[in-house]
């Protein structure tokens, strides 16, 4: 016979599969920034549910088990605690890897937009100018080819070519 216990432990699972899959989404494709905040937000989520719904059963079976007296003077709540105190440790540990692993993923976000926007700053200095006489290094005209914007970004900011 299944019990609302059962129900909470199901929905947990459930939980936990999401995140999982989704954990395994975000290390292996690196989609987007709003994926990682999610994967990191819903194992708080889960770290939180799971801890709590281990110390509400570790009380329930001392509870069973053990005198009333015990229960009184907070025995029962202590004992539940240590046995879960290693679990909550792991589950920091696992919160904390994400949240690391979401500020590498903002910080990488952002160095790219800003070399993106110095970047593009750049070009639209050097073909402001005059688009039709833009050369590069080998003589080449540009302008007219690709409407001005030709150049490999790369390639103009460390003055390499492809050859």
């Amino acid at each position: 016979q299944w019990e609302n216990r059962d129900y909470i432990e199901m929905a947990i699972c459930a939980l936990a599969m999401y995140v999982a899959l989704l954990g395994m989404k975000v290390t292996s494709e690196l989609l987007s920034l709003h994926l990682v905040r999610r994967f990191s937000i819903l194992l708080l989520l889960l770290g939180i549910s799971w801890n709590w719904y281990l110390f509400d059963s570790y009380v329930a079976q001392l509870k069973a088990r053990e005198s009333q007296e015990d229960y009184a003077d907070g025995k029962v709540f202590s004992d539940a605690l240590m046995a879960i105190a290693l679990p909550f440790m792991l589950w920091a540990m696992f919160f904390l890897r994400a949240v690391q692993f979401y500020l590498l993923v903002k910080e990488a976000e952002d160095d790219s937009q800003r070399r993106s926007r110095t970047l593009a700053g750049a070009i639209e200095v050097t073909s402001g100018a005059d688009r039709d006489v833009d050369v590069d290094r080998q003589g080449v005209r540009d302008g007219n080819r690709n409407g001005g914007t030709g150049y490999d970004l790369e390639l103009q900011v460390s003055e390499r070519s492809l050859t």
